[in-house]
């Protein structure tokens, strides 16, 4: 595998040799922003939004803006790596090397890596089991806004998960109300009415979440998980997977697909225009 860094000299490298400096701080504290995005053929069709939010994340957290083509990037990586269908590639930006402590260096200098890999979208058939988290997903104003690398909660999660042979846990805010997954937004209908979790819950503003409320009239809310007992249908998503239908959880089973679901896996497919899907799962 090839990787694209930015230093010590922009350009790519084999995985094997890349080098992080140990000083970079988003290896020591977490202090970076990253996006995962889908791509086939070389092209992310939802790279505008995940740019829009990865610069967002830049000025919240006191970055600089990495001056870098996103675009040329993500085609000259994709083609290193023989990705010719689909894949994935993830974007990685830390503040880079600086003193100890928390205090940033007055003049940072950005680490941006650039990754790809083979990733087939999810099978129309693929439904969820979910269950809660145990424990509450905290809100910042900042940090709930942006996709930062300080995710050893979401890890934590991903380990309860598997020990309970669940696909996913649901998220409650500190007020018990519904706020996300693990990695994606929960959709859910009743009578004809699409909801999701209000950001006040603390839940990432993800580009599949803002991919389904560009295409639905979907009211933002702040409910309880019970809430779901008497929903039609639900799904989750995020940039990668797109639309994917929950079929168990809290007790209770939904269609999967539901009609709302599988109108937009159809629609979530012509993105890359209309390559298949295959029978791989989530990974």
């Amino acid at each position: 595998m090839l990787v694209w860094m930015s230093q010590p000299t922009p350009g790519l490298v084999p995985v094997e040799e890349g080098k992080v400096s140990p000083l970079d701080r988003g290896l020591l504290l977490g202090d970076g922003l990253f996006e995962t995005m889908w791509v086939c053929g070389g092209r992310a069709p939802l790279l505008d939004w995940h740019r829009e939010r990865l610069e967002e994340g830049c000025r919240l957290l006191g970055f600089p803006v990495p001056p870098w083509d996103l675009a040329a990037l993500l085609a000259e990586v994709t083609a290193a790596n023989g990705l010719a269908g689909h894949g994935f590639v993830r974007v990685t930006l830390t503040r880079g090397s600086g003193p100890r402590g928390y205090a940033p260096p007055p003049q940072a200098e950005p680490q941006l890596l650039v990754q790809a890999g083979p990733w087939s979208p999810v099978a129309p058939d693929r439904a969820l089991r979910v269950g809660l988290a145990p424990w509450p997903l905290p809100f910042h104003p900042v940090l709930s806004r942006v996709k930062h690398t300080s995710r050893l909660l979401q890890v934590l999660a991903r380990i309860e998960a598997d020990r309970l042979g669940l696909d996913d846990l649901l998220w409650r805010d500190a007020d018990g109300r519904l706020a996300e997954s693990i990695a994606s937004n929960v959709f859910w209908t009743r009578q004809g009415v699409v909801y999701t979790p209000a950001c006040e819950t603390g839940c990432l503003p993800g580009v599949g979440r803002r991919w389904v409320m560009a295409r639905l009239d979907v009211q933002t809310c702040l409910e309880p998980p019970a809430t779901l007992e008497e929903a039609d249908e639900v799904f989750l998503t995020n940039a990668l997977t797109g639309p994917v239908p929950v079929r168990t959880g809290l007790g209770r089973a939904w269609p999967a697909p539901g009609p709302v679901a599988k109108k937009l896996q159809q629609e979530w497919l012509s993105l890359s225009g209309g390559a298949g899907f295959t029978a791989e799962g989530l990974s």
